[in-house]
């Protein structure tokens, strides 16, 4: 009979299996990064990890202006000191990643300045839950 019990450094090598058998192409984080504010594991009756469900704190930036004032360049460079500033204070906090959600009209436009000065664009659906 399987059980839910919190993760364990033991569990890693378990968990880097399982991630590796899903085939994902991303690597799996650092699970005993402090960002991990959760870190839940179903195992079976001799206490092997058979699943997981792992949590980590998620940065979301909000980027608000006037688009009627300045130029697109004046725009863009300023906007440029602004995500320097939000970044180092992320940093500051021990946040390794910032995201970003746009609206599917803004893909061609802003995404792509936004990829154009450092940012990445995840063809992956985004879902969220409300707690």
């Amino acid at each position: 009979m399987s059980r839910i019990r919190p993760y364990r450094k033991e569990d890693e090598a378990a968990l880097r299996a399982m991630h590796a058998a899903q085939g994902l192409d991303y690597e799996l984080p650092d699970v005993d990064h402090p960002l991990f504010f959760s870190r839940t594991v179903l195992v079976n009756e001799k206490d092997e990890p058979i699943r997981a469900v792992l949590g980590r704190l998620t940065s979301e930036a909000f980027f608000l202006e006037y688009p009627d004032q300045g130029s697109e360049f004046t725009r863009m460079r300023e906007f440029l000191k602004l995500q320097e500033a939000a970044c180092a204070d992320g940093r500051a906090r021990g946040i390794d990643s910032v995201h970003v959600w746009l609206p599917p009209e803004m893909k061609y436009t802003f995404g792509a300045q936004l990829c154009r000065v450092g940012w990445e664009h995840h063809t992956w659906l985004s879902f969220a839950r409300r707690l």
